[in-house]
């Protein structure tokens, strides 16, 4: 028996004896360069295909336009075997991948063969039967998987479209607020119903709101940045990076009952990074630290080296993270929190501009969290 032979009795196995040799009369082999269009879609077909050697790509037209890869076919596999059984058009193209070699077989060969061995006709529909319930059993399984996949992703931007409408909603009453305030206060100085120190007391509460909107502004534009801009790295100092963004802090950590307290390594490298984007991210985690401990306590600031990698860790006692949430304060749009009897207000920016802006940096962030017990985040960045 000959490669033809070989390949058809792997094909039919039930086939043999004259059957067999008929079939390998008729059969040819041809060979197709890469990129050769075997079947056109629509077109009708009348000859079936056995893959000797190569690999062969399967395609549709979805929608009219777009082709959409069904599956691959390598050595052994075959494909157009609907052309034995009746004329009609091809419901995919099929192109070679690789230089391929197939092994062909008409319909009036195949025919012509089946009036001579009526008997073969059994054995061969049976094999025909067998290959095509496999095949729509795995295009079930994968049309199940991709089922299975449309509705995660489809759950996911549901969420994430609610996340974003809570955002937009929260924002608002963000910027309304502190507007309407600071324009309460301006509207009394300006009617002339207030001399002294009331006038001062006015101008810095509004004052103080409409720094808030300006932060609040300048943390969108910020985070929109990250994903537009790319920063160029320096050396910098991260204890010097730090040191301003508690600078910035401490008048409010002092009115939080709370107190910084730094843990310095010895020799501690630089890291690649703009100090400016770093400084913001550690900001954020610190008014993360100090806004979620209202009852005061300690916030402690460590630095270690490790395996190449600067470790800034911060350290909290206050409310903690629920255990359901841990793994969604790195995303966008996460507003608001409460913990026991406390409700946290914010527009869910701080977390995920420090994720972004570190991940940006080939850092990584983490965080270890006890609900009532405090949370850690420790921020890792490439030494320099």
């Amino acid at each position: 028996m000959n490669d033809v032979g070989v390949i058809l009795q792997q094909t039919f196995p039930w086939l043999e004896g004259e059957g067999l040799e008929h079939l390998e009369a008729v059969a040819r082999q041809r060979f197709y360069p890469p990129d050769a269009t075997v079947v056109r879609e629509e077109e009708v077909g009348q000859t079936f295909f056995i893959i000797v050697e190569g690999e062969v790509e399967v395609t549709k037209q979805v929608e009219g336009q777009t082709e959409r890869v069904l599956q691959r076919h390598g050595p052994g596999d075959f494909f157009g075997e609907m052309a034995l059984i009746e004329t009609l058009p091809r419901t995919a193209t099929v192109r070679t991948v690789t230089p391929s070699t197939l092994l062909e077989l008409s319909k009036d060969d195949f025919d012509a063969v089946l009036s001579q061995q009526p008997a073969m006709a059994l054995s061969v529909m049976r094999t025909l039967t067998h290959r095509l319930r496999q095949a729509d059993q795995r295009a079930i399984a994968e049309l199940s998987h991709k089922n299975e996949e449309l509705a995660r992703v489809n759950r996911e931007l549901t969420q994430q479209e609610q996340y974003r409408s809570e955002f937009l909603t929260t924002v608002a009453h963000e910027l309304r607020t502190p507007l309407t305030s600071a324009n309460g206060y301006l509207t009394l100085v300006a009617s002339g119903r207030m001399d002294g120190d009331q006038v001062q007391n006015a101008v810095s509460r509004a004052l103080r709101n409409v720094k808030r909107v300006v932060k609040l502004v300048n943390d969108i534009l910020f985070l929109q940045e990250l994903d537009l801009i790319l920063p160029e790295f320096h050396p910098v100092s991260l204890p010097e990076i730090v040191n301003q963004a508690m600078a910035g802090r401490r008048q409010q950590a002092i009115e939080a009952d709370l107190s910084l307290r730094v843990q310095l390594e010895e020799d501690l490298p630089q890291v690649m990074g703009d100090s400016e984007w770093l400084r913001r991210a550690i900001d954020a985690l610190l008014d993360n630290a100090i806004k979620f401990s209202p009852n005061g306590g300690e916030i402690l600031v460590q630095y270690t080296c490790q395996s190449g990698q600067v470790q800034l860790t911060i350290g909290d006692q206050g409310v903690g993270i629920p255990a359901d949430q841990v793994d969604r304060i790195f995303e966008r749009f996460q507003t608001g929190q409460r913990a026991g009897p406390y409700l946290f207000s914010g527009v869910g920016l701080g977390l995920p501009l420090v994720k972004q802006v570190v991940e940006q940096h080939g850092g990584t962030i983490e965080v270890d969290s006890t609900e009532a017990e405090g949370s850690t985040f420790v921020m890792s960045l490439p030494a320099a």
